[in-house]
Parts: structure tokens; sequence; C-alpha cells
């Protein structure tokens, strides 16, 4: 007899007062059980003598969720909870340099004193033993890279003076460097870079045509693919809990 499959997704916003990102995994569940897991994205920037970048993110939620034109069918074999959220897989990070005390702009001599090149690092950690400890979570998120039912982060950010955007994949853990001249100097001088995170769901889930589960999974056969679709379970395994930290660093000029 053909089941069909209920999916559970919970997004949060976050609480810390860099706010990130709620990172909700998906779950397939019988529709009597729900289980709740999440995990949040935050930014740091930089405080030096001579300057101040600061790291914001908006967006308070990604969510791995339904389609924004979800609606419900009863014919599909696969569907998402009551509870799930509609899909965003994009933040949104503004790094703005200023002098130090964060309110006022840099004039040239100030801008040409500070690092040529800045670096960004995501990492991905989840809760330890302690209270208030982590942990480093890096393989948990590379796993389920490896697998498929993720893909690696990008980022993007249209350089001073460029029309066409830059584009670079995050690997966790590796830094990703930033020119100092990418940043654009608006009326009151201070120096600002808006950059694009997005997350995507990985292959086994979606593909050219279908890049959500919900769709992909429902253009296929339930008999071949129902069990296919129960792997995010071991999504749900390998990122539930995860938080993400995006750490903005100055390197030192040669």
């Amino acid at each position: 007899m053909k089941k069909k499959l209920s999916l559970t997704l919970i997004s949060i916003l976050s609480v810390v007062v860099l706010v990130g990102v709620g990172f909700a995994a998906w779950i397939i569940t019988t529709p009597s059980v729900e289980e709740k897991q999440t995990g949040t994205i935050t930014a740091s920037g930089v405080t030096d003598a001579r300057y101040k970048l600061t790291a914001t993110i908006n967006n308070e939620s990604i969510v791995f969720g339904k389609p924004s034109n979800y609606s419900d069918n009863n014919s599909d074999w696969f569907k998402p909870g009551d509870d799930v959220g509609v899909e965003n897989l994009t933040a949104t990070l503004t790094l703005t340099l200023t002098k130090p005390d964060g309110i006022t702009g840099l004039d040239e001599t100030d801008f040409s004193y500070l690092p040529d090149t800045f670096t960004f690092t995501m990492k991905a950690t989840k809760p330890g033993s302690g209270e208030g400890s982590s942990v480093d979570a890096n393989d948990d998120f590379n796993q389920a890279v490896n697998q498929n039912h993720v893909k690696n982060p990008t980022i993007s950010y249209t350089a001073s003076g460029e029309t066409n955007a830059t584009k670079k994949d995050v690997t966790l853990g590796t830094a990703i460097e930033i020119a100092k001249s990418a940043f654009t100097k608006d009326a009151d001088n201070k120096y600002t870079l808006t950059i694009a995170i997005k997350f995507a769901w990985g292959t086994a889930f979606t593909d050219e045509t279908h890049t959500n589960p919900y769709n992909y999974f429902n253009s296929l056969p339930y008999d071949e693919n129902a069990e296919k679709a129960l792997e995010l379970n071991a999504m749900q395994e390998k990122i539930n809990g995860i938080s993400y930290e995006v750490t903005i660093k100055s390197k030192a000029n040669a």
C-alpha cells in the first residue's frame, strides 16, 4: 500500500547580538512523531586602533523548507508537515569599515593604512558536553556534502567599480581572501561590502528541473524512491544542532 511521508522542518530566529541564520534540518517522520533541532550562523568583525570592521548578518533564518509556491495536493506521496517553513537559503553579510568608534568615516589617509586584504572564514560547531561549550562540527557538515545531501555554501559580492559579481565556493575552515579595494565608499566616508551567503540542496534531493526535495520526489514514482527520500534522516543526523560562525580577519600586508 502506498504510504505518505511527512517531513517536519523547524526554523527559528537567532537570538545572538549579531543575528545570523536559524539552520533547520529536514526530518521525515510518521504523522505522530516530531523532532525539532536548530542551529545558527553568527558573524564577528575586527577592531583595530586605527579602524573598526563591523560584520552584521541580515535574514534571521535560513530555511531548508517547502517551495514558496507550495499547495497541498492529495496525490503527492511526499509532503511537508504543517510546521514546515517556506524555503529561504540566502543570508546577507554586510561589512562596514569606520574609525574605531564605529560611527565616523575614514579619510583617504586612514583608508591607505588599512590592510590590503581581509579574510572570510566559516566554520561549523555543535554543543559540547559542558554548559556553553562547543566542539568542531566541520566533519559533520562535510559528510553531508560528500553524500550530496547539501552543497557547500557560496559567497558572492560585487566589488567597487565592477559590474559582475565575484563568486567563491566556501570550504568550512578555509579562509577566503577579500581585497580592501572591493569595499565601496559612501557619502559619509564609510566603506561597505555586501556579501550574499547561499546554501543549497545537494543532488541527492534535486535535479536541474526540481530544486526542492518536495518537487523532486513527487516527480518520481513512490516505490522506487521512498527509500531514497528517507536519506533526509541521514542529513538530519549530521547537521541538526550545528551552528555556523563567520569570522572576518585582517591579513598583514607583505
